[in-house]
Formats: structure tokens, sequence, C-alpha cells
């Protein structure tokens, strides 16, 4: 959708309060400009967390209008109308022998758009890794938001 010359500003105290309201008005149009302040969110690692939720829902944002994500969508929906490959998958999953298991992934190699999934899909992959490892060190948790 076309933006709109509009701007508007949004208050949010967290990403997790944020992110419908945002989402919708992106789609009404609204070039979204996210305001985020509460000096009552206590204590700081508490306020830190939830700076780092909304920097998460803007980055994600950012993300939906990459190459990459566009390259998993646009693979994605050829592959789902491929029998052949959705049949190649399901018995990938179900198959113990490693010759046979070598010979679908080599298959499913030579489809253009199943190596175009597979790069990005392992692209967004690592992404999300250095995301959380990032993450890590802020807020010294073990708990992700991109996980």
């Amino acid at each position: 959708m076309e933006q709109k010359k509009d701007k508007i500003v949004l208050h949010a105290c967290c990403g997790i309060c944020s992110g419908y309201p945002v989402s919708f008005l992106k789609d009404a149009g609204y070039q979204v400009i996210v305001y985020f302040y509460n000096p009552n969110i206590y204590p700081a690692e508490e306020y830190k967390k939830r700076l780092e939720a909304e920097k998460t829902y803007e980055l994600l944002d950012a993300l939906d209008n990459t190459e990459m994500i566009k390259n998993i969508s646009l693979a994605k929906s050829i592959l789902e109308k491929d029998n052949h490959i959705l049949s190649l998958v399901k018995e990938y999953k179900n198959t113990k022998d490693s010759n046979r298991l070598l010979a679908i992934k080599k298959e499913l190699y030579q489809k253009k758009y199943y190596e175009i999934y597979m790069k990005s899909y392992n692209e967004l992959s690592l992404l999300v890794l250095k995301i959380n490892k990032k993450y890590e060190s802020y807020t010294h948790t073990k708990e992700h938001l991109c996980s």
C-alpha cells in the first residue's frame, strides 16, 4: 500500500503493546513514528527489556521489506504448489536411509526455487542467531525475543 503523507506518532511503553497498532496504522497507509517513553517502568532491567522488545519489532518490520523475506515468500508460494517437491519433502522427513536422503536432497536442490528458499531461509536463521546473541549481551539473559 502506498504510504500516506500523513505521519502519526504512537506512544508506546514496549514492543508488545505497540506491535498491533503499528501494523494496523501502516496497513491503513500512515507513516508511523513510535515514541517510546515511560519513566514508571521499574526496575531498570524491565525498562531495558521493553525497549529491546520495541527495537525488535522495528527490526522485524524492516525485515519484511528485504530481498531475503521477499525471496522466501515467493519461493514458498511456488513450492507449495509443486506436488513433486511436496512429496520429496515428505519422503525426506520419513526416510532413515542416508543414501536416499542424499539423493532426495540433490534432487530438491536442482529446483531453482527450492535453492532460493533454502539459501534465504539459512540467511534468516543466521540473522536470528546474531540477534539472539546481541539480545543476550544487552539483557544478560538467555530468554530471546526472536527465537
